[in-house]
Order: C-alpha cells, then structure tokens, then sequence
C-alpha cells in the first residue's frame, strides 16, 4: 500500500512541475524573441506585472517545475 500511494505522489510531482515548466518556458521564449512580457492580475495574485518583472516569475516557474519534474522523476525511476 506504501509503495502505491508513494507511486502516486511521484507522478504528481513529475505532471505538476512539467505543467510548471512547460508554461514557464513558453513565456519566457516569447519574452525573449519579443522582449515584452505580461504576468495579468489574478485571484491568487492580485497584481499585474509587465516586463522583466514577468519574466522573473516566469524564470521561477521554470526553475520550480524543472526541480519537481527532476524529483518526480528520480521517485519513479526508483522504483
């Protein structure tokens, strides 16, 4: 039962930080060939970032969902 439910938070890990990172990177190659960027106010945030500011949370994304892709990962492999 261990080794199912620890499986489980793996995949977790591995969809959500590929989810993270796949968004992330997508923004961040359009700031990079546009150099503009937007980060629009949300429920969760509730301002609204233009620019370079964007593009740091969207390096955040990346650097966040890459981690949690990795970890996802290695749990799988380990088992």
């Amino acid at each position: 039962m261990t080794d199912q439910k620890d499986n489980f938070s793996n995949w977790c890990k591995f969809l959500f930080g590929g989810f993270l990172l796949g968004s992330g990177a997508d923004a961040l190659y359009q700031f990079i060939v546009s150099g503009q960027s937007t980060f629009g106010p949300s429920s969760r945030f509730p301002f609204g970032l233009g620019g370079e500011s964007a593009a740091v949370i969207y390096v955040i994304y990346v650097v966040g969902g890459a981690l949690l892709c990795f970890s996802g990962a290695k749990g799988l492999i380990a088992k």
